[in-house]
C-alpha cells in the first residue's frame, strides 16, 4: 500500500486543527474540556472505514498535540490526563494485539520527546531534514529491494538484516535526491509566489 491514504489523513488534520485550535486551547475551561473530549471520542462514534477516517487516527495526532501542550506548559496536568486518554484510545480502538503494539511504539516515542535531552547529532539532523521525502519514497523504492531479492531467488541466501540495510540506504539515497531536486525547489517556488504578491513601496 502506498502513502497516499496517510497524506489524506494528515491533510484533514491540518484543516481540522486550523479551524478548532482556538477551542482546543480555549481559556474557557468548559469549552476547552468539551472540545478536547469530542476530539478524542469521535473516533468511536465515526469509526467507519478506519483507514480513511480521520477521527479514527485522532488519538495519534492527539499524542503529539498534548505533548506540545505539556512541553509548552499549557495546563500541564490537564494535558497529561488527555495524553494518557490518547494512549487508552489507541489501545482500545484497534483491538488487543494491534493496540498493544501501537501503544508501545507511541509510548516510547512520547517518552523520548518528554524526557530525552535535545539531540544535536548532525546525522540525526540530516535524517530529520529529509524525513518527509523519505516518508514519501520509502514505500516505492525500499520495498522494491525486498521484491527484487524475491524475484532473483535470493530470499533464503541473503540474510534479512542485509536486505533491510540495503533497502534503507537505497531509500535514503532516493530521498536525498527527492529532497534536493523536488522538495527544496518546490519550497523556493511557493515562497516566490508568496513574496511576489507582497505590496512593494
Amino acid at each position: 500500500m502506498n502513502v497516499a491514504w496517510s497524506l489524506t489523513i494528515e491533510f484533514i488534520y491540518y484543516i481540522f486543527i486550523g479551524i478548532f485550535f482556538q477551542l482546543l486551547f480555549s481559556a474557557n475551561f468548559v469549552a476547552r474540556i468539551v472540545s478536547n473530549l469530542l476530539f478524542l471520542s469521535l473516533g468511536y462514534v465515526m469509526d467507519g472505514n478506519a483507514m480513511w477516517n480521520f477521527f479514527h487516527w485522532a488519538a495519534y495526532f492527539g499524542v503529539g498535540f498534548y505533548l506540545y501542550r505539556v512541553k509548552s506548559g499549557f495546563h500541564v496536568m490537564e494535558s497529561q490526563v488527555f495524553l494518557v486518554a490518547c494512549m487508552f484510545t489507541i489501545f482500545f480502538n484497534d483491538g488487543f494485539l494491534p493496540g498493544i503494539n501501537q501503544l508501545v511504539v507511541v509510548a516510547l516515542t512520547a517518552g523520548l520527546i518528554l524526557w530525552s535531552p535535545t539531540m544535536r547529532s548532525k546525522h540525526l539532523l540530516f535524517l530529520g531534514g529529509i524525513s518527509y521525502s523519505l516518508y514519501l519514497v520509502h514505500n516505492f523504492f525500499g520495498v522494491k529491494v525486498f521484491q527484487l531479492v524475491e524475484v532473483l531467488g535470493l530470499k533464503d541466501s541473503v540474510p534479512f538484516p542485509i536486505v533491510l540495510a540495503v533497502a534503507t540506504l537505497f531509500s535514503i539515497g532516493i530521498a536525498l535526491l527527492f529532497y534536493r531536486f523536488v522538495e527544496i525547489s518546490s519550497h523556493k517556488w511557493s515562497k516566490s509566489i508568496w513574496t511576489s504578491g507582497e505590496t512593494r513601496p
